[in-house]
């Protein structure tokens, strides 16, 4: 029991420290033994007192064992008895016959001088410090308490030898004769341990050699002891080290003053390229941080390769933060944020999720244990809405975590229903969310479309406060000013609550600025950096205004750079003949937050829930089971959308092409192999509409029975698990389907999940949609990139893995992240019941430019629709080369449509382009008719006689009758 205690470790540990210093006592002895000044003398007594003191100390420790043993004959037979008696009780003995005899206990001439060195042998004791837990736990431990005891081994054959040497060269050898060969009559410790370093380590001589024969036979003894011992000790060791890769033992050492984060879950070498290029880019002012990557995997060449890339500072640590040893390796407790990457691209998307959520336990109960470490935030991403309920239920996942949740499902749902409402949508976010240097000069050989999309390439989406100068102003004429002025389109705004807590609105076009609430209030911008961004906080304000209002409210910082990822905006359009829908009067209403606690999946048949969601959505009372939703053929259907693939979130896909104030809604057609083994009673059941066909969607006989030729949308979702040994053939499935689709029927416009953007190459089987090489690398680079490929420009493919992760990177440079993407796509059906009218949320809508404004700038059309209370994010184009084009004509063949996200004021406005815009619908809009000479008819054209037009021409886009 005294040597399991917690009291008989320390003990021993105390004992083992006495040992230690004895051994250093015997070695100061050596200097002062032949000594006889007075000095000397007093000093030797003083050693020989404290020996003497640590050795009775030692000696009542023994007793103490032989009493607490349970069996004392036992005890006094084990080999720690009879060691310890043998270093023990010498110097007793020596002091008791000195004491007799009056004479000095160091005399060499006497035997009992000899006896007295075995206090050197008290330094094999030095291995009890092995019991204080080096190492840790795991392989890793294992590795440094072994290479601990080969040192110890090392360290003690070298004391041992030594101070056996010292005694016998001393002992045994006339002074004369050690002077005629060592040129010194004495040694002292330094040269036997010299001597003995360079026996051991060269298994020879220098300038000192035995003279005795013990000396020999001791040199002898002790070669063959440490050929035989240390290989032995080291081949375990490297046994050990082989048994797990260096990245398991690596640490990151941190360094002054520098910023690091921590990212850990899924990262292969392919989107851990992307992680780290967005992590570094130059926006964000990381260039001088660290990223330590903590990943349960050992890295392939592609990840070492790019771990040990020069550009960028990275770290690659094999460990789980589910280990509290892994996550002291990579300085949690010191980092700026924790990432927990999900894998987007697993089959078992509960089992990924609750795998998520207990790493997101782990360090965040690291993190609470650790003084001043609980606040550090961590962005999770979660695959299933309903899972964010099972993090917030814990004991540190609740309402005061600082955590940002992404639940990826959600998102990609969301953004995929809402680029059928409005096509182009998805590459918009994309680019919104994907950092870019991408830049194209004047004059550049390249298609004018080139430039433009370039330019919102480089755009993405900032926080930052407001001017004074704002003071009494509306939301919609900061709007205005911020784009003449400086260039930047304003389209959010942060206002906080009586409650102070924080709230994101959309567009409050008529809200006003009051002076009081400047200072809390933030808004939401597109812009090319955080440099332009924050021109709106210093605006128009003189040098010692500027120092006294970054004084009161704190300059915006870099840290608050935000790249949007999902700026899924939740309506679709209003009134269609033929569209999705059309306006209706019911709905008070109009988004509903799926993210939000009382929408998780958990709740969903709960009858609360399910007339909270009938007040936004047009859901019916009763269920419809699968079965009678099934049909075997609708290949006479027309103007649908057509699901290919099917996913367990697939409720939130549905709902946002299901808003009430829409009178009429498109039929949902489901292609699918074997959709019973999901769970249609809480996804779709409640919808009508929907229709489910049996099949293959790469076969064409089953994409002609759901109808394909009719179809005026299709979506082709990523089949879920596979091999991931090659990110391209999982894309192989999406592009046969992506091919056929677009055989049976051209003019239908597609939405697809692509994993590696590698593969939208494959989607362009036509050379008239094919670049070709020019003479310019530069051009050529940026041409042949998978943004710039026609599937991408044209919103026909959605890199939704690539986004997920970009998503979480960027949540680290803006902490409102995460609030803005909720707003951006649903809100809670509770924030509906507005008190304050100003307040009220807008929609996002594609709707084609109004009658006279073609040939006329973008400036121009920009401030027309401010003075209708809307916001214009960017254009829908296309471009079409002419015959006479011969300039360019080598670069980029046929038809292109592009996004141009917030374009220049001086770009010039064609008939046929589409706007995304953010506005109040009618019949949501909190001031009615009675609204004085502001959206009396929702007419966007705002001339009296001409009416919003259509484009009849273009299937692709969704368009909007804005006429009351």
């Amino acid at each position: 029991m005294l040597q399991t205690s917690k009291y008989g470790v320390a003990l021993e540990m105390l004992n083992t420290l006495l040992s230690l210093t004895s051994c250093f006592l015997f070695a100061t002895r050596t200097y002062y033994e032949f000594d006889t000044s007075d000095n000397a003398v007093s000093i030797m007594r003083h050693i020989n007192n404290a020996i003497l003191g640590i050795s009775a100390f030692l000696l009542c420790e023994i007793l103490l064992r032989c009493f607490a043993a349970e069996s004392l004959l036992r005890f006094l037979r084990t080999r720690f008895f009879l060691t310890e008696a043998f270093t023990i009780l010498p110097p007793f003995i020596l002091t008791i016959v000195a004491r007799i005899e009056n004479e000095r206990v160091s005399s060499p001439k006497e035997i009992r001088w000899v006896l007295q060195q075995v206090i050197a042998l008290r330094f094999v004791r030095i291995y009890k410090l092995m019991k204080i837990g080096i190492g840790g736990g795991g392989n890793a431990g294992e590795v440094k308490r072994q290479m601990v005891h080969v040192c110890l081994t090392l360290l003690t054959i070298i004391f041992c030898f030594a101070s056996m040497f010292y005694v016998c060269e001393t002992f045994m050898v006339d002074v004369d004769e050690k002077e005629a060969i060592w040129g010194v009559g004495h040694l002292v410790f330094h040269d036997a341990v010299y001597f003995s370093i360079v026996t051991v380590t060269t298994v020879g001589y220098g300038d000192f050699k035995p003279l005795s024969w013990l000396g020999k036979l001791l040199v002898v003894c002790t070669v063959a002891t440490t050929i035989i011992v240390i290989p032995s000790q080291t081949n375990q060791l490297l046994s050990l080290m082989g048994v797990q890769s260096p990245y398991a033992r690596a640490r990151y050492r941190l360094k002054a003053k520098q910023r690091h984060a921590i990212v850990c879950g899924h990262l292969t070498a392919s989107n851990a390229a992307e992680f780290i290029q967005e992590f570094f880019h130059e926006d964000h002012g990381m260039s001088d941080g660290h990223l330590v990557i903590l990943c349960p995997d050992t890295p392939d060449n592609n990840m070492e390769i790019l771990v040990h890339s020069r550009s960028h500072q990275v770290t690659y640590l094999e460990g789980s933060p589910l280990i509290e040893e892994d996550l002291e390796r990579a300085q949690a407790s010191r980092c700026e944020k924790i990432i927990l990457l999900a894998n987007v691209l697993s089959a078992d998307s509960q089992a990924e999720d609750s795998g998520t959520i207990l790493r997101a336990l782990a360090v965040r109960k690291y993190l609470s244990l650790k003084e001043g470490c609980a606040d550090i935030p961590i962005v999770l991403e979660l695959r299933r809405p309903g899972s964010k309920h099972h993090f917030q239920s814990s004991a540190f996942g609740g309402s005061g975590d600082n955590a940002n949740i992404i639940c990826i499902d959600e998102i990609r749902l969301n953004l995929i229903a809402k680029s059928c409402l409005c096509p182009g949508f998805c590459t918009m976010i994309s680019n919104l969310v994907m950092s870019s240097s991408a830049t194209v000069s004047e004059d550049s050989n390249v298609q004018p479309w080139v430039r433009e999309y370039a330019h919102g390439c480089g755009l993405e989406i900032y926080r930052s406060q407001l001017s004074p100068k704002f003071r009494r102003m509306q939301f919609i004429q900061i709007a205005q000013v911020v784009y003449e002025q400086i260039g930047c389109t304003v389209f959010a705004l942060e206002v906080k609550d009586p409650r102070g807590k924080s709230k994101i609105v959309i567009n409050p076009a008529r809200f006003e600025v009051q002076p009081h609430q400047i200072e809390d209030l933030w808004v939401f911008v597109l812009a090319d950096d955080q440099e332009q961004a924050d021109r709106i906080s210093t605006f128009k304000l003189e040098k010692g205004e500027k120092r006294k209002h970054e004084a009161k409210t704190g300059s915006s910082a870099k840290g608050d750079t935000a790249s949007v990822a999902s700026l899924t905006l939740r309506s679709p359009s209003w009134h269609v003949p033929k569209g999705i829908g059309s306006v209706g009067k019911a709905a008070s209403n109009r988004r509903i937050s799926f993210m939000s606690e009382v929408s998780s999946h958990l709740e969903y048949n709960n009858e609360k829930m399910l007339n909270m969601k009938r007040k936004v959505l047009a859901m019916n009372e009763h269920e419809t089971n699968l079965q009678d939703a099934t049909r075997d053929s609708v290949a006479t259907l027309e103007d649908h959308v057509l699901l290919c693939g099917y996913s367990p979130s697939m409720y939130h896909f549905i709902a946002t092409l299901r808003p009430k104030h829409l009178q009429t809604h498109k039929k949902i057609v489901i292609l699918h192999p074997n959709l019973e083994e999901y769970d249609w009673d809480t996804q779709a059941a409640y919808f009508s509409d929907i229709i489910y066909v049996k099949g293959q969607p790469h076969r064409p006989a089953d994409l002609i029975r759901a109808g394909v030729s009719g179809a005026s949308q299709a979506v082709i979702l990523s089949p879920p698990g596979g091999s991931e040994s090659d990110e391209r053939m999982r894309d192989a499935e999406v592009v046969f389907i992506y091919q056929s689709i677009m055989k049976a029927n051209p003019r239908v416009h597609i939405v697809c999940e692509i994993v590696s953007p590698g593969s939208v190459p494959l989607l362009c089987a036509s050379k008239e949609y094919s670049a070709k090489k020019t003479s310019d690398e530069n051009i050529d680079d940026l041409l042949f990139s998978s943004k710039f490929q026609q599937p991408f420009c044209s919103g026909n493919v959605y890199f939704f893995a690539n986004v997920m992760d970009l998503l979480a990177c960027q949540a680290f440079f803006n902490p409102h992240l995460v609030t803005i993407l909720r707003e951006l796509v649903v809100l809670n059906p509770e924030a509906a019941n507005v008190k304050d009218p100003t307040l009220a949320s807008s929609e996002l809508f594609s709707q084609v430019i109004p009658e006279g404004f073609g040939g006329r700038t973008y400036g121009e059309l920009f401030e027309h629709l401010t003075s209708m209370d809307t916001v214009c994010l960017g254009l829908y184009r296309r471009f079409t080369r002419q015959n006479s084009d011969t300039v360019n004509s080598h670069i980029f063949n046929g038809e292109v449509r592009y996004v141009v996200t917030a374009p220049p004021p001086d770009m010039l406005l064609q008939d046929d382009d589409h706007m995304y815009i953010l506005q109040v619908p009618p019949s949501l809009n909190p001031y009615g008719q009675g609204y004085v000479n502001m959206n009396a008819s929702m007419d966007l054209t705002g001339y009296a006689g001409v009416g919003s037009r259509t484009s009849s021409d273009d299937p692709t886009v969704h368009n909007t009758n804005l006429n009351g």
